[in-house]
């Protein structure tokens, strides 16, 4: 396991980290999927289950990837917001000043809780279904695009949010675990969600598929060969 993979897609290198940011070079950009932000954390003390807000630990995180990367954009997929009843809260004005000449694109894909002018007013471009650029189309679910048939919308390599991909895995070769992880086919990219909430959607990984699995704040990659090359090895 290590820290961070450069994964190429169509020539152009983009860096997985285990923060569940991917880093697209050639554009200075970071790229992510369900921030969530205004999501609350569970605690329970005794019978009584608390609802704590998370989100400070979240914007802490994404400020991190942004300085480490001196990122100039960055690009959401998936939900930005959660929750009907929590609040944006005011910390994200303070963290939006201290990004100020920072663009920041959200990729819409459904109804959001908050009204778009909340968006308009931090500075957030929106973009609806899907975003191409360079080598990639970035999309809220993809699943939702095929269902559509909106496929001729899509010119470049899907890169998809919010079906927040899983893979089971042994942890120190005894628990078994579902671990969020980056899902790199040859036909998409399916991205783990940024805040960590979400059942996830497991995946079914196939022969020459790859896959970065998120653990223990470290990356490991695997790659299912084919039973012929497994035999040969």
């Amino acid at each position: 396991m290590q820290d961070y993979y450069n994964h190429i897609i169509q020539d152009t290198p983009l860096l997985v980290t285990p923060e569940k940011t991917m880093y697209w070079q050639a554009a200075n950009t970071v790229v992510l999927s369900d921030l969530h932000l205004g999501r609350s954390r569970k605690i329970k003390s005794g019978n009584v289950i608390i609802h704590t807000p998370d989100y400070q630990h979240e914007l802490q995180r994404l400020m991190h990837q942004l300085y480490f990367f001196k990122a100039e954009r960055l690009i959401i997929l998936g939900d930005f917001t959660y929750s009907i009843i929590n609040k944006i809260p005011e910390q994200f004005d303070n963290w939006r000043k201290n990004f100020s000449g920072m663009q920041i694109i959200w990729v819409k894909g459904k109804e959001d809780i908050i009204e778009e002018q909340w968006y308009r007013q931090h500075r957030v471009d929106i973009v609806y279904h899907i975003l191409n650029e360079g080598a990639f189309s970035f999309m809220y679910d993809i699943n939702k695009y095929n269902a559509l048939q909106t496929s001729s919308l899509i010119t470049g390599y899907p890169v998809s949010g919010h079906l927040q991909p899983t893979i089971s895995r042994k942890i120190d070769g005894v628990q078994q675990a579902d671990l969020p992880c980056f899902y790199f086919t040859h036909e998409k990219c399916l991205l783990p969600a940024f805040s960590g909430y979400g059942k996830g959607h497991k995946v079914k990984q196939q022969a020459g598929e790859d896959v970065y699995a998120v653990i223990n704040n470290s990356l490991e990659y695997i790659r299912k060969l084919s039973r012929k090359k497994r035999t040969a090895i």
